[in-house]
């Protein structure tokens, strides 16, 4: 019994100074530097107990200066406008600041407060955003050009261009979102209610995207887009023009919109396993016809995993930093790409910390917004699983060959982004035709000769990933059975907290990191260990979530039984919990490697120059131009990343099938 209280205490302190050192005390140094402008060295001076020098340096130094910013530098308001967009902007704030005043009204007149409640609802707030909408877009035409406004309108005004107004008005983030969402939704739509031929294999092939980083996604466009790319090529001899340029915003866009769409098509797919199509038939009974029954039925319904999947789409687009370096035009600045050149050029700690703060202030007004629809809805679903889907494919067989070709077309293009890829990594000679004269492997032979080399990208990978993943799958056990098996309140604390290095940007963390631990006592800036911590935060979130569903399901009888035989909490967990939830361990190890093999923007933030890995390797390669070594980089990641998954996940899924059996 005492080695188990020893054991438990132990876990416990553990977990306290992963959470302590690691997220709370960078996030808090993040927060004051962007009202100081230098970091506080806080963990300094609570390691030898100056606590009274923490509040005599912030007063000192505190100041709204860098807040300011916000409004007086073009790059930060555009960048922010950019991202979000005027009229997205205005329509939520219109919103969030209605629902507050109603409900702090309702407190002294209940009445009132929900009047207003209604007149601040989703009719206005559509109203706010397409008048907001109007005025940006057509602000040029009827405002004259000498009309004297304050210089903090100016900067906020959208541009002259009409694809520098379309995406200040609408934002970059909310436009993919919308699009991912809807491309995920059709396609889960199409997979789910009717019987495509090789539907197995469209399901299947979900995994691709999620296999590719984003790097390699704009990469790929490159290769497909670029001066010297295949369609480039390919339109040139048909005499044709270029949809887009691969350095401008649409293809920014389109690169994220097929990198992120099987987020929302895996939660909606999720969704639709779990619904029963005689809602709908009942629907039709009573009168009405499809699109009414798809509008206010089917859709209600699949809210949840639509607001999930969006959720997820928008945090990553939001914090995308390959995507938006390498193929946004640099007449449009991004608030993630500022935050980090702020930090990377001269360094300015104020204008890097202010951005990064207002960045978390963002994805935290988004989240509130989607956890506020979801708890304004009831999303009950009757019957479990849809026992009529069968039958709705039978009644729709015109829908099969369109809904074969669509998919055929969403899961073709990021096909086409690792076919290009590849064949740039063994191009040869290559001139204006399509494809080239000859093919290569030297490239090749060289990734594996830099394997006997002191500092290979590679071998550097896996010294990083490595410990990062042991100690993120060590540390993810017991915070996972806190979590789900603890009593206390404080669970839900590091619940939130273990998952704010996930909806977090990976810049925002880079600057909280390196603020908290460019001094001493722990100075780690531009060192191994700091990167291995970074891919530890990043990548247990996905850990503890998996390990999580599996304890769920896995109730509290077996652990109960152990110890009422007379074993202790800590056999009790290796002896019987650790080989129960042993698939979920297993999931989350993949989902870890795969974070930490994919991670871009802490590492080039974080890495030394001796221990940079492949990840940063062909981002480099990128930016110098180098297109057919970071190909070839590329396509050894991706092997690196999806042969794993897939073994895993087989072996996973045949095991459960075993059990079930």
């Amino acid at each position: 019994r005492m080695v188990a209280r020893l054991g438990r205490g132990l876990a416990i302190l553990g977990m306290v100074l992963l959470v302590g050192l690691f997220i709370v005390i960078p996030m808090l140094i993040l927060v004051l530097t962007s009202f100081t402008g230098e970091p506080i060295p806080l963990l300094e001076y609570l390691t030898q107990g100056r606590w009274s020098d923490i509040y005599r340096e912030t007063a000192q130094n505190f100041t709204l200066y860098y807040y300011s910013e916000l409004g007086d530098t073009r790059r930060y308001s555009q960048g922010l406008i950019n991202s979000v967009g005027l009229a997205t902007s205005l329509g939520v704030l219109f919103f969030l600041i209605g629902q507050l005043t109603a409900y702090l009204t309702g407190f002294f007149n209940r009445h009132l407060g929900r009047n207003l409640r209604c007149l601040f609802g989703w009719p206005a707030t559509l109203l706010v955003f397409v008048l907001a909408s109007v005025v940006c877009l057509t602000w040029r035409s009827w405002l004259p050009a000498d009309c004297a406004l304050f210089p903090i309108f100016r900067h906020f005004l959208p541009g002259r261009s009409w694809e520098a107004r379309l995406l200040q008005t609408f934002g970059f983030c909310p436009v993919v979102t919308l699009l991912a969402t809807a491309l995920g939704t059709l396609t889960a739509l199409c997979l789910s209610r009717n019987d495509l031929p090789g539907r197995r294999w469209f399901s299947a092939l979900a995994i691709i995207p999620l296999a590719l980083p984003s790097f390699l996604g704009a990469l790929a466009l490159k290769n497909l887009l670029g001066i010297n790319g295949v369609v480039t090529k390919a339109l040139s001899l048909a005499g044709l023009p270029l949809p887009f340029e691969a350095q401008s915003v649409w293809a920014a866009v389109f690169a994220q919109v097929f990198l992120y769409f099987p987020f929302v098509l895996l939660t909606v797919a999720a969704n639709l396993e779990n619904s029963d199509d005689s809602l709908g038939e009942a629907a039709q009974v009573l009168g009405a016809d499809e699109a009414m029954t798809l509008w206010t039925v089917r859709l209600p319904l699949l809210m949840p995993g639509l607001a999930a999947g969006a959720f997820l789409v928008f945090i990553r687009s939001f914090g995308d930093f390959s995507v938006i370096s390498l193929l946004m035009p640099l007449n449009c600045p991004m608030i993630v790409v500022e935050a980090y050149r702020d930090l990377s050029g001269s360094t300015y700690w104020g204008g890097a910390a202010m951005l990064s703060m207002v960045m978390v202030l963002t994805l935290l007004t988004v989240l509130a917004l989607q956890k506020y629809c979801l708890e304004k809805g009831s999303f009950t679903v009757i019957g479990g699983r849809g026992v009529q889907k069968a039958k709705c494919c039978a009644d729709n067989p015109g829908l099969k060959w369109p809904a074969f070709a669509f998919c055929l077309f969403v899961f073709s293009v990021p096909l086409a982004f690792v076919a290009t890829t590849f064949v740039v990594s063994i191009a040869g000679e290559w001139g204006i035709e399509v494809l080239p004269h000859s093919y290569t492997l030297s490239r090749y032979g060289e990734i594996l000769r830099s394997l006997l080399e002191t500092h290979s990208p590679i071998v550097n990978s896996f010294m990083l990933s490595g410990p990062g993943l042991f100690w993120s799958m060590l540390l993810a056990v017991p915070v996972a059975w806190v979590i789900n098996r603890g009593r206390s309140l404080w669970r839900h604390v590091l619940d939130m907290l273990i998952l704010l290095p996930f909806i977090v940007p990976g810049v925002v963390l880079a600057v909280a990191l390196i603020c908290a631990f460019n001094g001493p006592p722990l100075p780690w800036h531009l060192t191994a260990a700091l990167v291995v911590c970074a891919y530890v935060l990043t990548g247990m979130p996905y850990a503890v979530r998996e390990i999580s569903a599996s304890l769920a399901q896995l109730g509290p009888s077996l652990e109960e039984g152990s110890q009422t035989l007379g074993a202790n909490y800590l056999l009790t967990l290796i002896k019987v919990v650790i080989p129960l939830i042993w698939p979920g361990i297993r999931a989350g190890a993949v989902l870890v490697f795969i974070a930490c093999m994919q991670e871009a923007a802490i590492t080039i933030m974080t890495c030394p120059p001796d221990w940079k890995p492949v990840s940063v390797c062909i981002f480099t390669e990128i930016q110098e131009g180098s297109i057919f070594n970071a190909s070839a980089y590329g396509i050894v990641l991706f092997t690196l990343i999806v042969v794993p998954y897939a073994f895993i996940k087989t072996t996973i899924t045949s095991g459960s099938v075993k059990r079930m059996m």
